[in-house]
């Protein structure tokens, strides 16, 4: 038996130093963007190295505390939208479970447009854009010739039908 994970562990090793050998080519990444959090994309470093940003507390964001929000609002999604960043989230998981929107123009300082679309506790004065949502995975469509009024899609789990999705 000990002879079988010596052997694996010879050959998972000469897979790896052949992987590593044959990696050396250069990669064409074109003009995108690429964030350097590892040495995939680097061959060599001089006078420079690689470090993770320590994150700062900064204050509140976004607070959830209006119509149609509660104590267990989560499950955020941030879009930017050229010169606008726009936030959907759940505004409460127990009563009515809704799904809410809210706009940014720096991405920290954020606002809850008064949309009208649902009515909670009787009024529409909120910014609720779905009811009894269980899931909502907004996305924006950037397909060369899908119509400006047709970009936002998103997939959200019906309330009513558990397995489906509306």
């Amino acid at each position: 038996m000990k002879k079988i994970q010596l052997w694996s562990t010879l050959i998972l090793v000469g897979v790896l130093l052949v992987s590593v050998a044959f990696s050396a080519e250069v990669l064409d990444i074109g003009s995108r963007r690429e964030l350097f959090v590892d040495h995939l994309l680097i061959d060599r470093l001089s006078g420079a190295s690689l470090q993770l940003g320590r994150p700062e507390p900064a204050g509140v964001a976004i607070r959830f505390n209006g119509p149609g929000e509660g104590p267990v609002a989560f499950y955020s999604t941030v879009l930017k939208d050229g010169d606008v960043y726009r936030m959907y989230y759940r505004g409460q998981l127990f009563k009515g479970s809704t799904t809410c929107y809210a706009e940014s123009r720096d991405g920290i300082h954020w606002t809850k447009p008064n949309l009208g679309l649902v009515s909670v506790d009787g009024s529409t004065q909120n910014n609720v854009i779905l009811p009894e949502g269980r899931q909502f995975c907004p996305f924006i469509d950037l397909r060369p010739g899908v119509p400006a009024s047709e970009r936002y899609k998103a997939n959200a789990r019906s309330g009513e039908e558990p397995n489906s999705l509306i």
